[in-house]
């Protein structure tokens, strides 16, 4: 079976570099690529390791393609807490705002990391930038 996992310092040192000198708006989306391919990976553990797995279940139109689609199954199979499903979700929501909003400092995106069911310091935080 292939090893899909990474230490979170190398992580850490991805994202650092990702997002270095970048505005709001990119690091929201740069970060949450990485969950999204940290989600396909921690998926990717526990399917049988097949050559066409990317081709057939994450790529293109197919069933695992979307951040949210990989959010529930990971939350379905058990591999995540339903806090961590909840946050995920959250994130996504905040990142398509920023991803189809002209401006990051658009009511809606604050008023929708505020409304988050549990307030975590660093979505909070978001919502005041």
């Amino acid at each position: 079976m292939i090893d899909y996992g990474i230490d979170l310092t190398s992580w850490i040192q991805i994202v650092s570099e990702e997002t270095k000198g970048e505005n709001f708006r990119s690091l929201v989306i740069v970060c949450s690529s990485i969950l999204d391919v940290q989600l396909e990976n921690l998926i990717k553990c526990v399917l049988v390791d097949k050559p066409d797995i990317d081709e057939n279940i994450f790529g293109g139109n197919m069933p695992l393609s979307t951040f949210s689609a990989k959010i529930s199954m990971a939350y379905y199979m058990g591999l995540i807490s339903q806090h961590e499903y909840k946050t995920l979700n959250q994130i996504r929501k905040i990142r398509n705002m920023l991803a189809h909003e002209i401006s990051i400092r658009d009511k809606k995106i604050s008023n929708s990391i505020m409304r988050s069911e549990e307030h975590t310091s660093e979505l909070q935080s978001l919502a005041y930038l």
